[in-house]
Order: C-alpha cells, then structure tokens, then sequence
C-alpha cells in the first residue's frame, strides 16, 4: 500500500484513513517536487518548490496530492497565499487534483479509530482458510452483522478471532462493505461488495 514514514502523528493519521480505504490502490510519500510560480511577499512572481505529503493513486486509477496540514498552519497567511497556486500548477500542469486535510477531516471519529483497527489485522499473517469460508458465508447472504457471520463461521472451524480478522481483511480489501458510521463491533452490519 504505502509507507509507513511520517513527519507528524497528523500524518501518520492519513496513512492508516489511506490504508484502510478500498478506494485507494496505492499511495506514496513525499514522492517529488513541484516547481511552481507564485508571488513573494513583496508580490514579486518568484519560482518555488512544493513537496507534497502523498500521492494517492484510487482505483479509479485517479492521481490525488494530498497535504496534510494542522488546520492552525493552513490558516496561516503564507500557506493561503501559496496554495491556490499549488493547486493551480498541479491542475494545470499535471491535470491532477489537490486537497488539503486537515485534523477536521482526519480525525473523524469513529472513522479514524475503525481505520485503526482494520489495519491492525492486514496480513501478514495471511489466514487463507479463513478468507475463503467467509468469503462463501457473505455470498449466501445478502446483508449480515460481524458477529452473526462469525457465528456461522465457528460452526466451520473458523473461531471467532480468526473470523473477525477475515472480515477485517476482506473489507480493506474492498470484497465487504462495513458500514462504519459507527464503532465496529459484532453489531456492525456488513454484506459483500458486488
């Protein structure tokens, strides 16, 4: 997926939201530099360079430039003044899109902490046994809860650790739809992606 270096536990963050989300095929940090013009504080257009927290490839195959910034920084008069021409140049130029985050996008909760914890249960180990009979229970149903699939999957052999952690990996990997408005538990609905 990506790496795991981070300048600031903001940015660390944005990795594991990143991670987490089937949406995002890949991303990469600080990958390159922009070169940019904008004006000095004098108002003079000067040529500068941008390094962008990450690079975010979706499975749309869509490139995004993510910044990841405390929301005090990005209220700051330089990093007004120079963001729209960031921004500019990367449309512009490179015909992607550019988004600041903020902790106000970050830090949601409970999206932030369910992040965490599906994470925490990507391979390796990888559990393959386990993969597959719950893969095979969700095709039989339409719409179920965490804890009712990993009740049926115990009835296979499959404990209820194992399961969970299954589940985990098939909703990271875009083959479960979670519904994670709120804090995952058994009660957290879910039903396979088509």
């Amino acid at each position: 997926m990506g790496s795991s270096f981070a300048e600031s536990r903001l940015e660390n963050d944005a990795h594991i939201l990143l991670s987490a989300d089937p949406k995002v095929k890949s991303f990469a940090v600080q990958p390159h530099q922009l070169v940019y013009w904008a004006p000095n504080p004098h108002g003079e257009m000067t040529k500068s360079v941008y390094t962008p927290d990450l690079v975010v490839l979706g499975a749309d195959q869509l490139i995004r430039i993510i910044e990841v910034k405390a929301a005090y920084f990005a209220e700051q008069d330089r990093w007004k003044r120079i963001e729209p021409y960031i921004r500019e140049a990367y449309a512009l130029d490179h015909g992607v899109s550019f988004h600041l985050f903020t902790e106000h996008e970050i830090r949601q909760q409970p999206r932030l902490s369910n992040a965490q914890i599906m994470v925490s249960h990507r391979p390796p180990p990888a559990d393959d046994q386990a993969a597959i009979v719950l893969r095979h229970l969700l095709d039989d149903l339409i719409q179920t809860t965490i804890g009712a699939l990993c009740e049926r999957a115990a009835a296979l052999n499959i404990d209820g650790r194992r399961a969970f952690s299954a589940v985990m990996r098939l909703g990271l990997s875009g083959e479960a739809r979670l519904d994670l408005s709120r804090p995952i538990s058994g009660a957290t609905p879910l039903s396979r992606a088509r």
